[in-house]
């Protein structure tokens, strides 16, 4: 554990930080007084560009993970788990900097940087990879979304206090005091978890073209499409969240964040409590296709509602079967990896955040239409899952 324990922690300050920014880029957006664009956006326009602000982090993951992934494969994780934190602390300054003197163009190539470092997840999932049992993998890694949500559960109510209480600008000069001294303790209490003679040699160009792995390696694809797939459904539903409750509901900043805090508890109970002994009694084939049969009929409840306490229960009932084919992903692609885990890990990621990239941008614009059918594509996307798990050939194949 004690091994274990800064991986899950950089996989906890990885959400947290993106996390922290969807309730405050929500309002700084949504909110008209704020002026970080011109007065006089209509509300189509001020969703868009909300969406494509929150696009920006995890397009950068999508195009750093691949190669913070593999160049861990060659140089172990310690040393790019160190590189990369060092680089989040500068950016949250800066992105501190640039909500301070309203800079919205900085701040959109800024949070794109953060992103980019911030795919040092694949990192923190190849080291606990390295240091885990055929056995262990499915639970551990399965662990790493219910430390993600303690992320998401944690970050909005964090940032969406200071934000209130200072200004929108003050949790991203706080958290990089904090990621300070964690850094510290990757530097002297952390041992490397990938051998020299385990290292595998990787140039920049074959670390910066390992996306196509995605689609030419046979035993990974059908796994890389199911991930992608569960990455619309569980994004695209927690991200339209809070605008939804904004401009349907007309909730405030701080009702918002306690609200998205709240309906991550049950991402953290089932992730915990459930997926280990869930997965030993039905296997990652069955339990997949259950956990998507439930997330269908809740969505459906979800639609249904129209008043505030109906849509918060519902948030709830989904939330304990979202984060299942999360936890299941990962275990897959390490089982069928071998020996390149930075690799292969590292390109789910990237499969995940291309996801949410596209999640963010079209279920948000569809939302300036109608956020009824945005919710509804990702229904039918819950039901493509379905079929995937169904379809699922040796799950446990390596």
């Amino acid at each position: 554990m004690k091994q274990l324990l800064p991986l899950y922690l950089v996989i906890i300050f990885g959400y947290f930080g993106f996390s922290m920014m969807v309730p405050i880029f929500s309002a700084i957006l949504i909110e008209e007084t704020y002026p970080l664009f011109p007065p006089g956006l209509d509300i189509g326009a001020r969703t868009f560009l909300l969406g494509l602000l929150l696009a920006m982090y995890p397009l950068g993951q999508f195009f750093g993970s691949p190669i913070v992934g593999s160049l861990s494969d060659k140089y172990g994780r310690k040393p790019l788990l160190l590189w990369t934190l060092c680089a989040v602390v500068l950016m949250l300054f800066s992105v501190s900097f640039c909500i301070h003197m309203r800079m919205p163009h900085l701040l959109f190539l800024i949070v794109f940087i953060t992103g980019f470092f911030e795919s040092n997840i694949s990192i923190a999932q190849s080291a606990i990879a390295d240091i885990s049992t055929t056995e262990e993998k499915s639970h551990r890694l399965g662990y790493t979304l219910a430390f993600a949500s303690i992320g998401f559960t944690l970050g909005p109510p964090f940032g969406g206090f200071l934000a209130q209480q200072f200004s929108y600008a003050t949790p991203f000069w706080v958290v990089p005091l904090i990621l300070v001294c964690f850094i510290l303790w990757i530097a002297f209490g952390f041992k490397e978890t990938h051998p020299e003679n385990n290292r595998i040699h990787v140039n920049f160009m074959q670390a910066a073209t390992n996306l196509h792995h995605v689609i030419t390696d046979p035993k990974l694809r059908p796994i890389y499409f199911m991930t992608f797939t569960g990455g619309l459904i569980f994004f695209g539903f927690l991200r339209l969240f809070p605008a939804y409750l904004l401009k349907t509901f007309h909730a405030n900043l701080s009702e918002v964040s306690l609200l998205i805090a709240v309906t991550n508890l049950p991402l953290f109970i089932t992730l915990f409590l459930f997926i280990k002994p869930l997965v030993a009694k039905l296997g990652p084939k069955v339990l997949g296709a259950l956990a998507f049969s439930g997330l269908f009929l809740c969505l459906i409840l979800f639609m249904c509602m129209k008043t505030l306490t109906g849509v918060i229960i519902a948030t709830l009932l989904c939330a304990l079967f979202l984060p299942i084919g999360g936890a299941l992903y990962a275990s897959l692609i390490s089982a069928r990896a071998g020996l390149l885990q930075g690799r292969a890990l590292g390109n789910n990621t990237s499969v995940i955040v291309g996801a949410q990239v596209i999640a963010i941008l079209v279920f948000n614009a569809l939302a300036g239409i109608s956020y009824l059918l945005s919710y509804s594509l990702i229904a039918l996307c819950t039901l493509i899952n379905i079929i995937n798990f169904i379809r699922l050939k040796n799950p446990n194949s390596s």
